[in-house]
């Protein structure tokens, strides 16, 4: 369910959106996804529902050097996840600058992101209680091949207490097909490559090709400043060896589905 993806495209999106506003005009985002399971980077994260609030915050500095912005993005455990969430707490609260621009008919995205997990239980006795706070920065991109095609690429690099920097690196293609004016469907496939502290931190033993992602993604505009979508997805490993098939450090779920609405003001 790649959440950096997730988030820079809808970056990319305000930016889109920035270019029909005045220069320097403030433009707020509000969005609500429902999700059957918490999936992110192919690990399992949660098998129950979750509920996920985001707020974005940007600003247009001129059609030549894109858009900077603030996103403020929650995941709410509904279940407690065999006693490792705390039901009805957010286990995790991002809070993300970033800035998007185009430039060489490429999408461009820089992101710094703060992970807080304030209700994040673990099992492990060594864990020193407290809020556990992760640091990551990322760069994106994307290019569109053809009127409705489309590749691109993340760099994730997250530095979390007590331990060292890890990357996680993902390629994916999608296809954008306009069923009607307000309705589109965006078949993508995806696949990660983990780092071996990334898989190190999954139970891995080694670097390498760590997961896929096949999806398909609706879109439809409801009205100028309502947005409805949802996507059904199946994700697994590619490789045991750096992120294993197994509760709690691996791949737990295959499929899932997620449905949101967003308000722009």
């Amino acid at each position: 369910m790649k959440k950096h993806i997730a988030l820079m495209m809808m970056a990319w999106g305000v930016a889109a959106m920035a270019n029909k506003v005045e220069d320097q005009d403030i433009i707020f985002k509000v969005g609500l996804d429902v999700a059957s399971a918490y999936i992110d980077r192919g690990q399992t994260l949660n098998d129950g529902v979750v509920v996920q609030p985001s707020i974005d915050v940007s600003r247009r500095l001129s059609y030549d050097y894109g858009v900077i912005g603030f996103n403020f993005w929650g995941n709410m455990d509904v279940g407690d996840y065999y006693g490792t969430r705390q039901a009805s707490e957010f286990s995790e609260v991002d809070v993300s600058a970033y800035w998007a621009v185009t430039a060489f008919d490429v999408d461009w995205c820089i992101m710094y992101t703060q992970h807080l997990y304030p209700y994040l239980l673990s099992n492990d006795p060594t864990v020193n209680p407290g809020t556990p706070v992760a640091h990551g920065l990322s760069l994106s991109m994307e290019k569109k091949i053809r009127e409705r095609f489309a590749v691109g690429g993340v760099v994730e690099c997250d530095y979390i207490e007590r331990s060292n920097w890890s990357t996680y690196v993902t390629g994916y293609g999608r296809y954008d097909w306009m069923v009607m004016d307000a309705f589109t469907l965006s078949p993508r496939v995806s696949v990660g490559f983990a780092d071996n502290r990334m898989a190190d931190s999954w139970g891995g033993d080694r670097a390498g090709f760590s997961d896929y992602e096949l999806r398909v993604e609706g879109n439809y505009v409801l009205t100028d400043r309502f947005q409805a979508y949802g996507r059904v997805g199946y994700v697994n490993t590619l490789d045991t060896n750096t992120l294993p098939r197994e509760r709690f450090d691996g791949v737990d779920v295959n499929f899932y589905a997620l449905i949101g609405l967003s308000y722009n003001m």
